[in-house]
């Protein structure tokens, strides 16, 4: 499935899936972005992603089949009516199976109670896992109670696009959101960006915020 002339062929391999099996074209389609992305992530020497240990493996992929994979998710979500929710829902999924893959790597892991402990593990171990470096700052919301803002100023996920006209950004903010409701903490993250970088406005709910008061 990987080749040069992809683009061209993407309609055939999702026509042929449809055909092959008794699925919604959307759903055809979802199964196939999956296939292209085992296909791509396949370590030398033949052997999967689903082989690989879960310890002590470097884990990092090729920028540019990261770009090309990535661009046909977000290619795919727009082809909704609300790209951005979508996007935030891929990143949700992703989120909750990397809570506990990145859990199981630390060594030095414990589960954590507190709000400030819980975004500041996102902001340095899970960044560092997932883009190589820590987030650029974690803040508190002074005019809201309930706020934190992750702040990240060359996030790789908008690098090639421009942040006014597509938010792929979006992603990694379900990944947040999607590690944080796995762990206790029920919040909305909306994300934004402009010429400083992207923005993680990270809203917890009331209950939340009462619990991490009477752990203080």
């Amino acid at each position: 499935l990987i080749c040069a002339d992809w683009p061209a062929r993407r309609e055939h391999f999702v026509a042929a899936s449809c055909a092959l099996c008794p699925l919604s074209t959307e759903e055809a389609r979802n199964n196939l972005i999956c296939l292209v992305a085992q296909q791509t992530l396949l370590l030398q020497g033949g052997m999967g992603v689903l082989d690989k240990p879960l310890k002590g493996v470097k884990s990092e992929v090729s920028l540019s089949a990261f770009a090309f994979l990535f661009s046909e998710v977000v290619q795919y979500c727009q082809e909704g009516d609300d790209y951005i929710r979508r996007l935030t829902q891929l990143g949700h999924g992703v989120g909750k199976r990397l809570l506990e893959l990145t859990a199981f790597r630390a060594s030095n892991y414990k589960r954590e109670t507190k709000i400030v402990n819980m975004l500041s593990f996102i902001q340095t171990t899970v960044w560092k896992h997932l883009f190589g470096k820590s987030a650029t700052a974690l803040e508190k919301i002074t005019q809201q109670h309930n706020a934190y803002l992750i702040r990240d100023a060359d996030n790789v996920l908008n690098r090639f696009v421009s942040p006014q006209s597509v938010n792929c950004a979006a992603f990694a903010g379900g990944i947040i959101e999607g590690i944080l409701c796995s762990s206790g903490f029920a919040c909305d993250v909306t994300t934004s960006a402009d010429g400083r970088g992207v923005f993680f406005l990270i809203s917890f709910e009331d209950a939340v915020i009462e619990r991490d008061d009477r752990l203080q």
